[in-house]
């Protein structure tokens, strides 16, 4: 089902004033040509911060939006690395905002659709039960990039789909009370050096089915 929306078909990414929930859901990566073979992460956001755990590996990424860091933390072996935000900024100033913020390359989870390309509207239709916004990003020659539903009461781009046939999309969506602790490393798991942290998880993963 879909409800073209009365807008203008070309226009630049909205600017989105919607107070940011807490939101939770699963983030599940797929091709259309074989939905049924997918990966999940687990995914709580919100104004404060950003946690994403991958559900087979148990490695997370904890952002806090307001300090700027940023922890790379694994729940199977309860160690943790917080990033150098400096030093990365220092060597890759150019993707320093997707390391602290909650922009992805891709834009999934974003806060305003298209957020770095050319957009255009296409208008709205149900998804999952919601009504949201579709768009088209395109490179400034006109080729087409991805295509992005944005939720306004969410304020969240919630699924992308790209060219190739690959989707992201949040599934599962619900809201509710902010918590701070989702923003920071969970207490007694060790901190170690970004070697050492990377040496570990690698082992373990050795050993996965």
């Amino acid at each position: 089902m879909e409800v073209q929306a009365n807008v203008p078909q070309e226009s630049s990414a909205l600017e989105t004033h919607v107070e940011q929930q807490t939101v939770t859901g699963v983030l599940r990566n797929y091709s259309t040509n074989k939905p049924d073979v997918y990966a999940e992460s687990w995914v709580v956001l919100s104004s404060q911060g950003m946690r994403i755990t991958d559900e087979i590996t148990q490695s997370e990424i904890i952002k806090n939006f307001a300090e700027e860091r940023v922890w790379l933390q694994d729940r199977k072996s309860k160690l943790r690395h917080e990033v150098d935000v400096v030093e990365f900024n220092e060597l890759f100033p150019e993707l320093t905002h997707y390391l602290v913020g909650r922009e992805t390359k891709s834009n999934v989870l974003g806060s305003q659709p298209c957020s770095d390309w050319a957009s255009k509207l296409n208008g709205e239709r149900v998804w999952r039960g919601m009504v949201v916004q579709d768009w088209s990003c395109t490179e400034e020659s006109g080729v087409l990039i991805n295509t992005q539903y944005f939720s306004e009461p969410l304020g969240m781009v919630v699924r992308v789909q790209h060219p190739d046939s690959m989707v992201e999309e949040l599934r599962n969506i619900a809201t509710r009370e902010n918590q701070a602790k989702d923003y920071q490393p969970d207490a007694g798991f060790k901190s170690v050096s970004y070697l050492e942290f990377a040496n570990i998880k690698k082992t373990l993963d050795s050993f996965k089915d």
